[in-house]
């Protein structure tokens, strides 16, 4: 029966009763991840061996969970649930005792050795103990065949084994023999759990244990689900190969990064969700996306597939099916790390690979948001709400399929039209904060926009990788700029100092930026680093104050305004839902026309159309934020403005109409929209939260 699990549990030795038994193959099936142990665990078992060796006792190194396929005369087949990390691991340390063993002439640790690694009187195919997955299966069989030229040298296979050679050799010159260490590793205990054939307990195990605190991530645990519990191996394999290789592949070959494939996951879910997210429930969300939208695995697959190479094209990641406009457009996401925007691109994406939009259209829309999002970055508007923003931001715009005839005039439209703190800057906001703001602090933001003035308009772009960003008004001041800033050079000093007016790049030694204006030109001029634009103004000036500076800026602002401009010719005929806000305790009359959207509570939205299961939601929220709160609320059986009723209690049957907030927490549910709201204000207030931090949304259709 699915979800009763039947397992024999035996604490074993891991040589003597795992090891060396014959005729049994270890295989780890696709779901598994790759061998990624690192050479400080290899290092810690070791040393646990010798310590094991030394001391005479016993080590325990943990569990190994497996589905025992057959039990014949032919093959004991182990599929390996848990416990692949330390399996491999074993191999590859006693495949280097085995080869030392051989030089040293050591047949005895050389035959328990090759006991513990080959299987005899069977076929080819099944001679190997451990058959892990594709990649690290090649990579082991050519190093347990003696292949060792052919190896790939960066594979943890090759770089753990060669690790267990200098540990050996370490260990054998500080006095040890290969028989020590071999009597350490016959110290080593574990608990051995074999399953019965039915696979859904294998997926329940294998939660049950990712629970307890192995060091398993979300994508580990949705590729397990996606693959563990097929019946035939063989689509295991074509589902594997055909889909997640790729996905993978796709998002861990740009810099070996494996959290990119939990980003990923996350921001799949968000555009899928079209809501907020806590990273900790990526796999539970997933199951549920999985189960709502009946989901076949091979379906779920193909959509995953295709969304990663968006991903990967955001990432920067390369793809020869983009053009270099395109790829050079989501560059720009990268380096303002306006990441928030991935679901809602991922989205545009997918709509440009089905021939919805252009590479023009879509050219313009990436461009669009990465002046929007410079111009954010810029004017200091809070990034805390773009993930919500960007989650349904889709959604909004398109909710209206007729707006897909107008893809690009609509997007515009919509995020110029904001009211909100999504609002986009316009130019005289974008222009105040490029001239006032401390541009020194954000390094990477200002080395892009002084490199982008430079070659406005060029034919030759200036290479910026070797020049450093330099104060033209020093950050120390001497004499000589004292005198020549006035009697206020504090004054000036302290508001220009960091402003885009008196910051340029340079390639003359450091040394020399708190030397006179008159100094600096010389340096600009000797040391011949190509700056044109952005020196031509410095160089034709004879002092340098306050109004040099902002003349300077207002020039520079010139430039970037062009390049990063706000769109014009807006068309505000495309029609849209419109959402209006409303506070607790504002005049419910004021919605009498409108359709209830959701709320916005810790400056995240929900859709929700009940105003009862806003009431619960934020409960539940609550309890999440401080469980202790809304406990003593529930002890107290808490009744509402000195009623009768009890509202919150740890026992259902003193409800009316309970519902269950968490395990014995128990809030009443029948009200109306003025005693919700009553409720809500009520629990904010325990909470010491500001009401303003909750709002209803509603909306209303032109």
């Amino acid at each position: 029966m699915k979800g009763v699990i039947k397992m024999d549990v035996h604490k074993l030795r891991v040589i003597r009763d795992v090891m060396t038994k014959n005729k049994r193959q270890f295989r780890i099936p696709v779901y598994q991840r790759n061998y990624d142990w690192k050479f400080e665990n290899c290092e810690k078992l070791f040393k646990d061996i010798i310590e094991c060796s030394l001391e005479n006792k016993i080590h325990f190194i943990g569990t190994i969970v497996y589905l025992n396929y057959c039990n014949s005369s032919a093959l004991d087949d182990c599929l390996i649930i848990d416990g692949q990390q330390r399996i491999t691991t074993l191999v590859l340390l006693i495949k280097a005792l085995r080869d030392i063993a051989i030089k040293q002439k050591n047949n005895t640790v050389k035959n328990d050795a090759e006991e513990c690694l080959f299987n005899t009187n069977c076929s080819e195919i099944n001679r190997l103990k451990l058959k892990p997955i594709k990649k690290d299966n090649t990579q082991l069989k050519l190093l347990l065949d003696d292949r060792i030229n052919e190896i790939n040298q960066k594979s943890n296979i090759y770089k753990n084994y060669e690790a267990f050679l200098r540990l050996i050799n370490t260990a054998l010159e500080k006095g040890m023999t290969l028989s020590d260490i071999w009597d350490g590793l016959l110290n080593l205990e574990l608990v051995e759990i074999t399953l019965e054939k039915d696979k859904d307990d294998a997926q329940l195990i294998f939660e049950s244990i990712n629970s307890t605190g192995v060091d398993l991530t979300p994508s580990d645990l949705i590729r397990n689900y996606l693959l563990m519990d097929l019946k035939d191996s063989e689509e295991q394999e074509n589902l594997y190969e055909k889909y997640w290789l790729y996905i993978e592949e796709n998002l861990n070959s740009i810099d070996s990064n494996k959290t990119n494939l939990e980003k990923y996951f996350y921001d799949f879910l968000i555009m899928k969700s079209k809501n907020y997210i806590k990273e900790t429930d990526i796999y539970e969300i997933f199951k549920k996306y999985f189960k709502d939208n009946q989901y076949t695995k091979e379906k779920i697959l193909i959509e995953l597939k295709n969304f990663s190479k968006y991903y990967k094209l955001l990432i920067g990641g390369e793809n020869p099916e983009y053009s270099q406009d395109i790829v050079k457009a989501c560059e720009m996401f990268r380096i303002l790390n306006h990441n928030t925007a991935y679901p809602f691109l991922m989205l545009v994406l997918d709509d440009y690979e089905n021939k919805i939009i252009n590479e023009e259209e879509l050219k313009k829309i990436l461009n669009l948001f990465g002046i929007y999002a410079l111009r954010r970055l810029i004017c200091g508007i809070p990034s805390s709400n773009l993930r919500r923003f960007y989650s349904t931001l889709y959604y909004k715009i398109f909710k209206k399929q007729e707006n897909k005839q107008k893809y690009y005039k609509a997007i515009e439209a919509y995020i110029c039209t904001l009211k909100t703190e999504d609002v986009f800057p316009n130019d005289n906001l974008f222009r105040e904060h490029l001239q006032k703001e401390n541009l020194y602090k954000k390094p990477s933001i200002l080395k892009y926009l002084l490199e982008k003035i430079e070659n406005y308009n060029s034919n030759e772009s200036l290479n910026f990788d070797n020049l450093t960003i330099e104060h033209i008004m020093p950050q120390t001041l001497n004499k000589s700029w004292r005198d020549m800033l006035g009697n206020n050079y504090n004054e000036i000093h302290e508001k220009y100092l960091h402003t885009i007016g008196n910051l340029s790049v340079t390639g003359y030694n450091s040394k020399y930026s708190n030397e006179s204006f008159e100094k600096k030109k010389e340096l600009m001029n000797e040391y011949k680093t190509n700056v044109i634009r952005l020196n031509e103004f410095i160089l034709s000036s004879k002092k340098w104050g306050k109004d040099e500076i902002e003349k300077r800026a207002d020039n520079m602002c010139d430039i970037i305004l062009k390049i990063y401009n706000y769109p014009v010719d807006i068309d505000k005929s495309i029609e849209f839902d419109i959402f209006i806000e409303r506070s607790l305790g504002e005049n419910i009359q004021n919605t009498k026309n409108l359709k209830m959207y959701g709320y916005r509570f810790l400056n995240d939205t929900y859709e929700n159309i009940y105003y009862i299961t806003i009431l619960v939601d934020v409960a539940k929220t609550l309890y999440e934020l401080d469980n202790n709160i809304l406990q003593r609320i529930a002890n107290n059986n808490y009744k509402y403005q000195n009623g009768t009723r009890i509202i919150f209690s740890n026992n259902s049957e003193n409800i009316n109409n309970p519902v269950e907030i968490t395990e014995d927490i128990y809030m009443e549910t029948n009200f109306n929209r003025e005693s919700i709201e009553g409720l809500i204000e009520y629990l904010l207030k325990e909470y010491s939260i500001d009401s303003d931090m909750f709002k209803f949304i509603y909306y209303k259709e032109k």
